[in-house]
């Protein structure tokens, strides 16, 4: 919503620039009377600003819309989007492969082991793995390297 907020203060900004630049292009004629030295009478000026105001209006107006159909775009693709991803699955197998000796789940990219409590429903958390020394599975008098969650701290055999 903040980029959606500042695109709309980059075209609102862009608006203003724009209308001044025309009123400026609008009035040069005038300025290139001047400049030859001929006069412009008070019935001319009226008619030029009337002209400068109505071309700002519409322009501010047609960049109005726009905008706003700009982000109304966006913010119909982010709902598309959000709507596609609801009706989607959550499927772990897309990306991952279970390791059964160990319990768990194996990034098929990058190989990062994954914590199987974690990326489960209902939390769904990538938490990855780290390599610790953790007392013995089998024989709680001994030490091993074992793979332990960063989220739970649950161990996995290595």
């Amino acid at each position: 919503m903040k980029k959606l907020w500042k695109d709309i203060q980059t075209g609102v900004r862009a608006l203003i620039v724009l209308t001044i630049v025309s009123w400026l292009s609008a009035a040069g004629s005038a300025v290139a009377r001047l400049a030859r030295g001929l006069s412009i009478s008070d019935n001319t000026v009226l008619p030029m600003q009337l002209c400068l105001l109505g071309f700002g209006f519409v322009l501010a107006c047609f960049s109005g819309w726009f905008l706003f159909f700009q982000a109304r775009k966006k913010i119909q693709l982010v709902e598309r989007q959000l709507q596609d991803s609801l009706t989607a699955p959550f499927k772990v197998s897309d990306d991952y492969v279970f390791d059964t000796n160990s319990g768990y789940w194996i990034h098929t990219g990058d190989f990062l082991r994954v914590c199987n409590d974690c990326l489960l429903p209902p939390t769904k958390i990538v938490s990855p793995l780290f390599e610790a020394v953790g007392s013995g599975m089998e024989y709680e008098d001994e030490y091993v390297a074992v793979w332990r969650c960063g989220k739970c701290g649950r161990d996995y055999r290595k």
